[in-house]
């Protein structure tokens, strides 16, 4: 009741509202809670959350449901029609191959201050730092499975 009445209307679009709400519909309609003094009912209960009295908490299901769709058709939309532009890259062209082969070639040391024919220099011939992490895992790999053979096992039977 605090909030102004022109505002008023966007608490219908809190998720976190219409979840609570299925919650207590579903744990207080029906229910009787008593104590020393008075006994109240579960309605009376929800009535003092300012909810609407439901029979089953599928009304606030539903209406969560609604604004999941609304609020992904609203994201779709925005990203279908935003505007904003990146930069597009090109395809590499031959020039960037060749310092590529050049780099590649100075890297594993095939380089040595000699002139590469970086036009007859082709990717598979000079293997790069990520091959030699490739064998290096193989090779770990081996080994562990050696190693895993031979151990002893944690628990010892008697």
């Amino acid at each position: 009741d605090s909030m102004p009445d022109w505002i008023g209307w966007l608490e219908n679009l809190s998720t976190i509202r219409w979840c609570f709400e299925a919650f207590c519909v579903n744990e207080f309609s029906g229910a009787l809670f008593c104590d020393e003094t008075e006994c109240r009912t579960g309605e009376e209960v929800l009535q003092d959350l300012s909810f609407d009295v439901y029979e089953t908490p599928w009304v606030p299901t539903i209406v969560l449901c609604s604004l999941l769709c609304a609020f992904h058709l609203i994201a779709f939309t925005c990203l279908k029609f935003a505007t904003v532009t990146y930069i597009r890259c090109d395809e590499p062209g031959v020039e960037y191959e060749k310092q590529a082969a050049l780099a590649i070639a100075e890297s594993n040391g095939h380089y040595n201050g000699h002139v590469v024919d970086v036009a007859n220099v082709h990717s598979n011939d000079y293997r790069t730092p990520n091959d030699e992490l490739r064998t290096s895992d193989q090779s770990k790999g081996k080994q562990k499975k050696k190693n895993a053979s031979s151990k002893t096992p944690l628990l010892k039977t008697k």
